[in-house]
């Protein structure tokens, strides 16, 4: 659907802190990790003249890789600490329940008036009363990512928040991503081939847009207008008037529910630093 070029970067850097020569690269990611119903992960990754990569050197990088690795054992209350430019970092595979909480380190958060209220745990039964509803999420493209964000929803707890929808316009990606929901939240999924008729659905309150990076202007211009909260994968577009354009929309969406009182969402970049 969408080639990513990238500028032309050296294999290993040379970290300025400490003089080590360091390796950071998602290519093997991408390599031994993109397998699903459109993408293929031995051909996913290919030379700036369009020839492949050698397999034999990317899949013994990743062995090289994962005979250096360090695994953990978590205990409960455990926080690890780790510089992203020296390490890669990955999880293992795992039976549910498990969460993990990230951060990124930025700026402090401005001080509020009044303290936030802490989530408050709502059985089935207290929704079926008519008591606080989870959040009600649709998830656009169902690829690798699509179906990373499924997990992670249900990693929090239908409490707080429930994949609702899926939109996707490949038969099979949907059914790959239904596949990936235990089976209740599997039947109660509503599915949409045109996510334009998501947007359309009062029952979604927010969404995540997964879908091939050329794709998101389109998408975005669709669904700021809706009012929902939207977590956009990154990059946020593929080129720069694009992103500024999205800068506009969200804008213009925010003048217009100040002036009218209609819902304004939160948007989101779903951004990792890289360097």
């Amino acid at each position: 659907d969408c080639k990513t070029v990238t500028a032309v970067l050296p294999a290993l850097r040379v970290d300025q802190r400490t003089g080590k020569r360091v390796f950071f690269n998602s290519m093997i990611a991408a390599f031994t990790g993109w397998n699903d119903a459109r993408n293929v992960g031995e051909k996913a990754v290919e030379l700036g003249d369009g020839s492949p990569v050698d397999k034999e050197i990317m899949w013994a990088v990743a062995k090289f890789m994962e005979e250096r690795c360090v695994v953990f054992t978590w205990k409960k209350g455990d926080i690890l600490f780790i510089d992203n430019t020296l390490v890669m970092h990955s999880r293992d595979t795992f039976v549910p329940p498990r969460r993990i909480l990230a951060s990124l380190r930025g700026l402090p958060l401005p001080e509020v008036a009044e303290p936030i209220a802490a989530p408050v745990a709502v059985s089935v039964a207290a929704l079926a009363q008519g008591g606080p509803r989870p959040l009600r999420v649709g998830i656009i493209g169902t690829g690798a990512m699509g179906k990373e964000h499924i997990r992670n929803i249900a990693l929090l707890g239908e409490h707080v928040a429930v994949v609702f929808a899926i939109a996707d316009s490949e038969e099979n990606a949907r059914a790959e991503a239904l596949a990936d929901m235990a089976p209740d939240r599997m039947q109660h999924c509503l599915v949409f081939e045109q996510y334009t008729d998501m947007l359309a659905s009062d029952e979604v309150d927010a969404i995540v847009v997964c879908t091939p990076n050329y794709q998101h202007i389109e998408v975005l211009r669709e669904a700021i207008p809706t009012g929902k909260h939207i977590l956009c994968e990154k990059p946020l577009c593929s080129n720069v008037e694009d992103c500024l354009e999205v800068e506009r929309l969200l804008e213009a969406h925010a003048h217009h529910a100040r002036t009218e009182g209609v819902r304004k969402g939160i948007f989101m970049t779903g951004m990792e630093y890289r360097w």
